[in-house]
């Protein structure tokens, strides 16, 4: 039968190792989190709901080796918080985490709550979490009131990917001053207009009352994005309400419903920039027809 082993505790740290030998540490502070992260931990496990403390790394504590995140399935009722210095109503308020170093980040089960500051600067991009080279993959997680410049919960950047299964994401907002920045709950920035480039994905998630220009929910430049099984509500933006696909953006939306409660917008809720973005929806119906907008 596999125990845990008591590896260290220092710091106000528990590490633990189960079975085979896969260090485990446990955290109940933003401090232990922030020493967890600092010392490159790969798998965190969070056992109390956090605030992040006041001297968090401005972009987001950088994470470059492969690491795991997840709540505690006995604790906070399953999914823990963690709380930005915006949910706090404290300033500066820096994100929640910057992934770099191909790094394979995986987060189960948390919520991101509060994270970029109210007056995001482009050093802010991805209130939560920005992608700038690596891979991201969110399972069961909810990203709720963070700010970044460019994707309001998160941001993936040119040689970045991202994977959301199971998400939520509701009332983020991206820009300088709410709702006026890209992707207002995640914007995919890529690098190259090739086709052979990889893809990122959005499974049965949920977007509510997200805010952002263009994009109220997600933003696709020269990256390539698969939507299956999500459900769009309340996005505010004045162009593409959901989703807006610019310079060679890619978008595949699969049974995804798509509503929006704002009217004054060009590009209904689907908007695509120019020729080389591209939106295919299936199922096609005269529904999802009046939905799509653009000026390619």
């Amino acid at each position: 039968m596999m125990q845990w082993q008591v590896l260290a505790a220092h710091v106000g740290v528990l590490v633990l190792c189960f079975g085979g030998g896969a260090a485990v540490t446990e955290v109940s502070s933003g401090e232990e989190l922030q020493n967890a992260l600092r010392a490159a931990s790969t798998h965190i496990v969070l056992v109390k709901n956090i605030s992040i403390p006041s001297n968090w790394a401005t972009r987001g504590e950088e994470i470059n080796v492969d690491l795991i995140i997840e709540s505690s399935t006995t604790r906070c009722g399953g999914a823990c918080t963690v709380t930005g210095r915006r949910g706090m109503s404290a300033s500066p308020s820096p994100p929640f985490v910057y992934i770099s170093g191909n790094a394979a980040v995986e987060l189960r089960n948390i919520i991101v709550h509060g994270s970029g500051d109210s007056m995001a600067t482009a050093a802010i991009s991805g209130g939560a979490i920005n992608v700038v080279h690596g891979s991201l993959r969110a399972i069961n997680c909810t990203f709720s009131e963070n700010r970044g410049y460019s994707g309001g919960a998160v941001h993936v950047a040119n040689i970045g990917l991202a994977t959301f299964e199971g998400c939520t994401f509701v009332r983020n907002d991206a820009g300088q001053q709410a709702g006026t920045g890209q992707g207002g709950a995640i914007a995919f920035i890529g690098g190259t207009m090739s086709a052979g480039r990889p893809t990122s994905f959005i499974r049965d998630c949920t977007f509510d009352a997200n805010t952002g220009f263009p994009g109220g929910a997600v933003y696709v430049e020269m990256a390539t994005v698969h939507v299956s099984g999500s459900r769009f509500t309340n996005a505010d933006a004045r162009d593409g309400a959901v989703l807006s696909v610019d310079r060679g953006g890619v978008a595949l939306m699969v049974s995804s419903y798509v509503f929006t409660a704002e009217e004054t917008k060009r590009g209904r809720e689907i908007f695509t920039w120019d020729v080389s973005s591209m939106v295919a929806i299936s199922p096609w119906t005269l529904e999802t027809q009046a939905q799509i907008g653009g000026m390619g």
